[in-house]
């Protein structure tokens, strides 16, 4: 076998290198142009119709609540539980009154709702997001939707608009204003 003079070795390795059409490490890293990029309003969207399907369609109910759970603020699921406890509760924790004193500076305690988290309806078929349309977004860190939900078994529809926040580059849902 005949010996090959390193230096042509490493000008061949050199020209192979660069004759090569993969993009190489750093250029893999490289952030997407702005233009290709999906912007925050498609990917909130994206993450909120998962949510509200993953949560209204799981069969394990104890999971779908953590799921769920993970994708709320603190203020907003204490202020749900404590609006699904009132008509719950014989009064002797918190009244409607209380409740109304409690949350009126943060939320409009009108548009709470009676149901669930997401529905409505105690029990649900298949459920799917009809549409979910941008309404606002006051802030960078803010987007209003409004969702329709629907459940294509039993035939109902649900009107909501759900309030994102987002804190340290994740998505929350920090309010549902309920119309049924």
């Amino acid at each position: 076998m005949r010996k090959m003079n390193p230096l042509l070795l490493s000008a061949s390795i050199l020209l192979l290198a660069a004759c090569n059409t993969r993009p190489s490490a750093q250029e893999a890293t490289k952030p997407t142009p702005i233009s290709q990029a999906p912007n925050d309003t498609t990917v909130a969207r994206q993450w909120l119709v998962k949510v509200i399907e993953q949560y209204t369609n799981n069969e394990d109910l104890n999971a779908a609540h953590d799921s769920l759970r993970k994708a709320l603020t603190d203020d907003y699921y204490a202020y749900k539980l404590d609006a699904l406890n009132l008509g719950y509760d014989s009064g002797d924790t918190l009244t409607e009154a209380g409740f109304q004193q409690k949350w009126k500076h943060k939320y409009n305690t009108a548009n709470v709702g009676e149901g669930g988290f997401i529905i409505s309806a105690q029990d649900n078929g298949l459920v799917k997001v009809k549409s979910c349309t941008l309404l606002k977004q006051p802030a960078a860190d803010t987007i209003w939707y409004k969702v329709v939900i629907e459940d294509l078994d039993l035939g109902g529809t649900y009107t909501r608009d759900f309030k994102l926040i987002k804190r340290d580059a994740h998505w929350f849902i920090d309010d549902v204003v309920e119309y049924d």
